[in-house]
Formats: C-alpha cells, sequence, structure tokens
C-alpha cells in the first residue's frame, strides 16, 4: 500500500456520535445494512464505491430471501 500511487486516495471526513452502545444496538436491530470489508471495496474508485457496495448488500438480501444455493454474482445474466 505504501508503495501504491496516492492519485485515487479518497478521504471522508466528518463527525457522527452516537451514545454508548448505540450503533452495536442498532446494527443488531437492522437499522444498518452492513458487509464485511474487501479490499474490492477498500481501494474502489470513489465513483463506483456506492454501486459496488449496495449491489453487494442487495445481493445478499436476495439471496437469503430466496434461499438459492449458488446465487450468481448478476443475476441479470442469468
Amino acid at each position: 500500500i505504501v508503495g501504491r500511487s496516492t492519485d485515487s486516495l479518497v478521504v471522508f471526513s466528518g463527525y457522527s456520535g452516537w451514545a454508548a452502545s448505540q450503533l452495536d444496538n442498532e446494527i443488531r436491530i437492522g437499522g444498518w445494512m452492513t458487509i464485511k470489508a474487501d479490499p474490492e471495496y477498500v481501494f474502489a474508485d470513489a465513483d463506483d464505491l456506492w454501486h459496488l457496495t449496495t449491489r453487494a448488500i442487495g445481493s445478499d438480501i436476495l439471496q437469503s430471501a430466496l434461499n438459492v444455493a449458488g446465487f450468481p454474482d448478476d443475476p441479470s445474466l442469468n
């Protein structure tokens, strides 16, 4: 990572505050949609990040709801 160009470096700055355990509780009851960190997302072009992550979350929800084994990465191509 140290040797990589910083041409595509994205920094998000701001502040969000929660009371003790508030965020954990919101996640536990389903108030946030989360996915595991993945280098594809960490190093994605900033213009693609929202599309990549929401697509992954949507696929997880759809696969879980349909209970389908071997769910394709892009169901529209099936």
